[in-house]
């Protein structure tokens, strides 16, 4: 599917940089939000107005913390150093087949006799006392290892 998209965003001039935004949480304060959105010029995800008009209100206006939003967001740049601008873009998705291991398996590709530490009386103790499965999966971290390593390695034909 191809979808053309037309957003507004905020351009820093001097740094001729997109703005972004962070996500400060306020506690559970009855006072304001819980949380509050700051634009920035650090941050790579984009903060994104609908209308030319909403970027332009967020240029001039920087909401106090205990209302802003997204919509609405709080920052620290003058108006005269932003500019609004208009972004058009073409979004194309299709469904990508991708599969991961489950957790044993994981273990046997990583502790395995041909893994990529071999220990299998490490294995075998992990297999042992998982048997009810009450095991958490393994982070995303140790899975993007062992996917790196598995992508890196030469397919056998």
């Amino acid at each position: 599917m191809v979808k053309h998209e037309v957003k507004y965003a905020l351009r820093h001039k001097a740094k001729d940089k997109l703005l972004g935004f962070f996500v400060r949480h306020n506690g559970y304060n009855a006072d304001g939000v819980s949380q509050s959105h700051y634009l920035c010029d650090y941050e790579e995800n984009v903060w994104y107005a609908d209308s030319p008009g909403h970027a332009e209100y967020v240029r001039h206006v920087s909401t106090p913390w205990y209302n802003a939003g997204y919509e609405t967001p709080g920052h620290e740049y003058d108006a005269e150093e932003l500019e609004v601008v208009k972004l058009e873009m073409t979004v194309k998705t299709t469904v990508e087949a991708a599969s991961i291991p489950d957790k044993h398996t994981y273990w046997k590709l990583k502790y395995g006799p041909k893994g990529m530490r071999p220990d299998v009386n490490h294995l075998a103790s992990l297999l042992e006392q998982d048997r009810d499965r009450k095991f958490p999966p393994p982070s995303w971290y140790e899975m993007r290892e062992l996917l790196e390593c598995l992508a890196s390695q030469p397919v056998n034909g």
